[in-house]
């Protein structure tokens, strides 16, 4: 990359994210390492606290300063992703089950495509759509 390219300080996680994302980011005309990709993976980058490259909702949505409301912690995990560590296991106690609800998690994609819906929502049909 060209030191005068948007990602040229990007680490290779953070490039392999944003190249996760290609595929939505040329549906909607977004270069995936241009100025606009890297101003959205900012957001989503203080979201990912682990090494798999997946944003925990709950700091993404701090990250974005929206409401602490369920509406938006669901649009980025309307998808249903779970933490990959409490996958599979069957929660014995309301502690447990209250860690699995607290880990949910989206990938750069998908958190491209929960943006773009909310962002939609202030067209008069879009609340339609999102329903």
């Amino acid at each position: 990359m060209c030191g005068s390219s948007a990602v040229s300080s990007y680490t290779d996680v953070q490039i392999k994210e944003l190249k996760s994302a290609k595929q939505v980011f040329d549906l909607i005309g977004i270069q995936w390492n241009g100025k606009k990709a890297t101003k959205l993976h900012s957001f989503f980058d203080h979201g990912v606290d682990n090494s798999e490259g997946l944003a925990n909702v709950n700091r993404l949505c701090k990250a974005l300063r929206l409401p602490r409301e369920h509406f938006y912690t669901q649009s980025f995990v309307i998808f249903g992703n779970q933490s990959k560590s409490m996958q599979g296991i069957a929660p014995v106690n309301k502690w447990q089950m209250a860690a699995k609800a607290s880990i949910e998690r989206c990938t750069m994609s998908q958190y491209v495509v929960g943006i773009w819906n909310l962002c939609t929502l202030s067209l008069p049909h879009g609340m339609a759509i999102w329903m």
